[in-house]
């Protein structure tokens, strides 16, 4: 960059910039650090919710106690997983088939599709047994803005009793609700539920409900925020070195070490995304952008170079101040003032040197470049110096 008052502009702005993203970084990672914590220290397992059935009050002749979990959920094909386990008690008051059937309900979009909203059923005999089950059922959500992506599922239940003869008899909610105790909890790894919501069964109950609903929970999954906090400074502190090196790296350093620096980039999808996420998503959108800046600006940085190199600067751009030292003698050494023929050039900065000014060996070196080179190794990483 060129000095002067323009050239102080120019690193005011970008001074700006980067304070910024200091101050972002440092105001960012104390907001995320409860949430860090809550994961490394905390429990695997949610709190478990009772849910309210009715009166919940209890028959003599029949007890239900059941617990739901959620174990799973796949966002690649949207589906949750529930595990339902529990007991199931009917004595000799009891001679059909107990059986539950668990809904997910449509949201407002998709209400008027033809036929009830998915299931999934679990019978419980008239036995005395210990039970236990998984369940699939779909659930809403767009996983293309991971991490940023929300899952809803609105959990009905209804109980219906199924005779000997295979007919099915559904009882009124009240009926329904007797002897029944039902707990939620989630058990997921790479998602939080937040505390579930429940909604008045009679106003969902429609025609395409086949049985009143006894119970209808709004459940809400999210990623922690730790993970939303991490995707984002990652992807502005990636696109900052990808804008370090375009601008303060060699032209002929950028060129060499593209590759590494596109594979640096992509890298950091690794490291947020899951390996079975197949979606395109925010991230890829995000890493996606920085490449193509990345790319795009090497060649723009070619295009001014060679422009430059051919002899006729770019109109919109000010003229480059030419540092290099007044030429000697024709077929002489270009340091100022020396009168000694030609030995070699520089592989620096290409001019021609006599054998006092330029150092020996495979790659010669003028005395002007190695003295930089030797303050360049002192002041910081060979990398960060800025070309002149």
């Amino acid at each position: 960059m060129p000095d002067g008052p323009s050239g102080q502009r120019r690193y005011l702005v970008a001074f700006a910039l980067v304070a910024t993203l200091v101050v972002g970084i440092l105001l960012a990672l104390p907001l995320s650090l409860d949430s860090i914590l809550d994961d490394l220290l905390g429990s695997a397992d949610g709190a478990v919710s009772p849910l309210v059935i009715g009166s919940n009050s209890a028959q003599p002749g029949s007890t239900d106690r059941l617990h739901i979990a959620v174990v799973g959920l796949d966002e690649v094909q949207r589906r949750v997983t529930l595990e339902v386990a529990g007991q199931h008690a009917c004595g000799t008051a009891c001679g059909q088939t107990d059986r539950l059937i668990f809904f997910s309900l449509r949201p407002d979009q998709t209400a008027a599709a033809a036929g009830p909203p998915p299931s999934a059923t679990m019978d419980l005999p008239p036995t005395d047994l210990l039970v236990r089950q998984k369940l699939e059922l779909p659930v809403r959500g767009e996983p293309n803005r991971y991490p940023f992506d929300v899952y809803e599922l609105q959990l009905g239940i209804s109980r219906v009793h199924v005779q000997p003869d295979g007919s099915v008899q559904a009882a009124t909610p009240d009926a329904a609700a007797e002897g029944l105790t039902l707990t939620l909890q989630e058990q997921l790894s790479r998602q939080s539920m937040a505390a579930p919501v429940a909604l008045d069964p009679s106003s969902l109950s429609g025609e395409a409900a086949p049985y009143p609903y006894l119970v209808v929970e709004s459940l809400r999954f999210y990623r922690p925020l730790f993970l939303e906090v991490l995707t984002v400074l990652l992807i502005l502190l990636i696109g900052a070195g990808a804008v370090y090196a375009v601008f303060m790296r060699p032209l002929h350093e950028l060129i060499i070490n593209v590759g590494g620096l596109i594979l640096g980039v992509w890298g950091i999808r690794a490291i947020l995304t899951p390996s079975n996420f197949v979606h395109l998503t925010a991230v890829d959108l995000s890493l996606s952008m920085v490449i193509l800046f990345l790319l795009g600006a090497i060649t723009v940085r070619m295009l001014m170079w060679c422009h430059e190199k051919a002899g006729r600067p770019l109109p919109f751009l000010p003229p480059r101040a030419d540092t290099t030292p007044p030429r000697g003698p024709a077929n002489g050494c270009d340091y100022p003032g020396c009168p000694n023929p030609i030995a070699a050039r520089c592989s620096r900065c290409r001019q021609a040197f006599c054998p006092r000014h330029v150092s020996s060996g495979p790659v010669p070196e003028c005395d002007g470049c190695a003295e930089r080179s030797r303050e360049n190794s002192r002041a910081g990483p060979r990398g960060l110096t800025v070309e002149r």
